[in-house]
């Protein structure tokens, strides 16, 4: 079951006594249980920052001082062109051979699905 908490600082027993009989006063008390208190915590907070993290340092740079498209093409396309003629001939070998695999398989199972002729040349 859940644990009741009450939202309030701890007190000295001077304050608590007061608070007590405001309390029978009012006789409104709001209590939440641990999941609830932990999510009015963080309500109203914006979602990078829900969590205190400690020991990280973070660097940004606003986007008026940034550029959009550092050496795009000076150093992009050539890296892409790279890259590719570097993948190229270890993916595209395989991958011809499974499809030429693939098209006999499929041509040998329609041949087959066929009758042949000459078993029923007799039968006439």
């Amino acid at each position: 079951m859940h644990q009741n908490i009450v939202c309030q600082p701890p007190l000295n027993r001077r304050r608590r006594r007061r608070r007590r009989r405001r309390r029978h006063r009012n006789s409104l008390e709001i209590t939440f249980p641990e999941a609830e208190r932990s999510a009015l915590v963080n309500m109203g907070r914006h979602f990078g920052d829900l969590a205190k993290v400690r020991h990280v340092i973070t660097y940004s740079l606003s986007p008026f001082e940034q550029r959009a498209f550092p050496n795009y093409f000076s150093k992009g396309l050539p890296n892409v062109w790279r890259r590719f003629t570097g993948s190229f001939f270890k993916v595209a070998p395989p991958m011809i051979l499974m499809y030429l695999t693939y098209s006999w398989g499929n041509s040998v199972h329609e041949q087959s699905k066929k009758k042949n002729l000459d078993d029923y040349a007799k039968d006439e």
